[in-house]
């Protein structure tokens, strides 16, 4: 809609913008908390505003049932050689202790599983363990990458834990000739900046292995590569579809710059079955893994 209404393109941006305002308060909240808490107020009221405004221009057409299911041999079809799709899933263990009838016997835990798609394999189940150790392990990582002060001897011990629970699993299935990792990762772990995490050599992150670009899910991915234009694209800072803009966090800046990243040409890419999938560095992965920085920008 925003493509043919330019009143509907002028809103989508600000509401795009003012969420972006908002996120980075909630990440980076100045020292005044009565003002931090007046502007979270404020972002949040212009957000709403924004989104009724858009959706009083919307005419929905009625939902319709999927007449057709997608499966994992159809997304191997689809997927190129050098690329996997990893779907991380969140469900519930159920036990039952033989010895005890009736709901005082059961017992339910939160677990996380990976399903890895590879053209030249059936899919793979790797379970994860537990979720509520995982969900700790990146609540702590999180801490420590959105502290004021950066350390890093905290940050990379945090990350190293994060990753030997949810990425160690799942490595073994992703070979050296996988350059491309479409990810869709469910509950907690779809906020987590997958490209920063420790790579298997020293001072190396996943980003220096595999170009990682989320994807809502599986199913999409497959329906995408039919469609005449191809499958949606990435576009980044530096991508030809948009114009090139100041980088809007000096610590992003930063650390691209020290992983000599931020005058590479970003934009590349590979065949998702007979159609090009364009994606790039930045906006697959923009988070990398974090080093010493100096102060101000």
């Amino acid at each position: 809609m925003a493509s043919r209404d330019p009143d509907s393109a002028t809103l989508a941006d600000q509401l795009r913008l003012t969420r972006l305002s908002l996120a980075r308060l909630l990440l980076h909240p100045g020292r005044d908390a009565d003002s931090n808490r007046q502007k979270v107020e404020q972002l949040t009221e212009a957000r709403e505003d924004f989104e009724k405004r858009i959706a009083s221009k919307l005419h929905l057409a009625t939902l319709r049932l999927a007449t057709t299911t997608t499966t994992p041999i159809q997304l191997r079809t689809a997927l190129p050689a050098d690329a996997a799709f990893v779907d991380l899933y969140r469900y519930t263990y159920f036990e039952q202790d033989p010895m005890v009838k009736g709901k005082k016997g059961e017992k339910r835990t939160d677990r996380y599983v990976a399903f890895i798609v590879r053209k030249d394999k059936p899919a793979i189940r790797a379970e994860l363990k537990e979720a509520k150790p995982i969900d700790d392990a990146w609540a702590a990582w999180h801490k420590v990458i959105t502290a004021d002060r950066l350390d890093e001897k905290a940050e990379r011990d945090a990350a190293k834990r994060f990753t030997e629970l949810v990425w160690e699993p799942i490595r073994p299935h992703l070979p050296d000739k996988v350059k491309t990792v479409y990810l869709a990762p469910d509950g907690k772990l779809a906020q987590v900046p997958y490209g920063s995490l420790p790579g298997k050599k020293a001072d190396t992150v996943l980003l220096d292995e595999h170009a990682v670009c989320h994807v809502p899910h599986g199913p999409w991915l497959t329906r995408s590569s039919r469609r005449p234009s191809g499958p949606a694209a990435f576009p980044s800072q530096h991508s030809p579809r948009r114009p090139k803009r100041p980088f809007a966090d000096c610590r992003t800046k930063r650390l691209l710059e020290m992983k000599g990243l931020s005058d590479a040409p970003p934009f590349a890419s590979t065949q998702l079955g007979d159609r090009p999938l364009a994606h790039d560095r930045y906006s697959c992965s923009i988070a990398l893994h974090p080093r010493p920085r100096r102060s101000g920008c």
